[in-house]
């Protein structure tokens, strides 16, 4: 519990403030504002201060080795950089640090982030 964990892509904050909750030194990071407002909320909801930063994370704002845990969950789809995310991720975790870090499978039948069937088959200009 006293490792300082990063969240990165945190979205609206649920994996944050439960780990904070259970008295974890939690980071929240998402690029989009209104994530960032609402991770802060749900901190306060359930009374814990969640610390929040707004970044990419491609350019983390955080100094080398800062973190013994990164959490990645179903971001490296979303940025336009994977590798230097992952590089970044590296830069910021402890040695002996841990890393959790999952990707959506590109042709699942139905899609995880608008729940269509059949939309990561079609050509890419199609399904956007």
């Amino acid at each position: 519990r006293r490792k300082r964990i990063l969240d990165l892509g945190s979205g609206r904050g649920g994996l944050a403030v439960a780990l904070r909750r259970d008295g974890f030194a939690v980071v929240a990071l998402d690029l989009r504002r209104g994530n960032c407002r609402q991770a802060q909320l749900r901190g306060l909801r359930h009374g814990v201060e969640m610390p929040v930063v707004r970044a990419r994370g491609e350019l983390l704002p955080f100094g080398s080795r800062t973190f013994g845990a990164v959490v990645c969950r179903d971001v490296l789809e979303h940025c336009d950089e994977p590798r230097r995310l992952l590089g970044e991720i590296w830069r910021v975790l402890r040695r002996g640090g841990g890393c959790y870090v999952t990707v959506m499978n590109r042709r699942c039948w139905i899609d995880p982030h608008y729940h269509l069937a059949g939309v990561s088959y079609l050509p890419r200009p199609w399904a956007e």
